[in-house]
């Protein structure tokens, strides 16, 4: 279910970006950093985020957007989860605006190469691997 936004809902996007591993230290935000209006997120009946993701802009880098620190719990992959995390931050790019103008007409994803399961979720909803580094 789609999260209602309580008070620690930031905290718990950081302790899960740091869960997953994928992101180096340097690149963690703090919490008060956190604009929520970037980010997707699912929740459990007991309102925990169990699966989230963010549409960085990368302003002033020719309108180009990237999605990024898409993460499952894994006690909730294969549900379909991170598809629909994917999809709805597909739509936000797709809206997103900056001074008037469409914000995301590029749109990429960070997955590190040894991700498998990333890569495949993205590659199953449109996305194609251009590079590798």
């Amino acid at each position: 279910m789609i999260c209602q936004i309580t008070p620690n809902i930031k905290e718990q996007i950081v302790e899960n970006i740091i869960k997953s591993g994928e992101t180096p230290d340097f690149a963690i935000p703090k919490a008060e950093d956190i604009n929520l209006e970037d980010w997707e997120m699912e929740c459990d009946e007991k309102g925990n985020v169990i699966a989230q993701g963010e549409v960085h802009s990368n302003k002033g880098d020719w309108y180009s957007c990237t999605l990024q620190k898409v993460f499952v719990d894994n006690d909730y992959r294969g549900r379909g989860l991170g598809r629909n995390i994917v999809k709805r931050l597909v739509e936000k790019a797709k809206n997103k605006q900056n001074y008037g103008l469409p914000d995301c007409q590029i749109l990429t994803a960070d997955i590190s190469r040894s991700n498998t399961p990333s890569r495949n979720l993205f590659e199953s909803v449109g996305f194609k691997i251009r590079d590798s580094f």
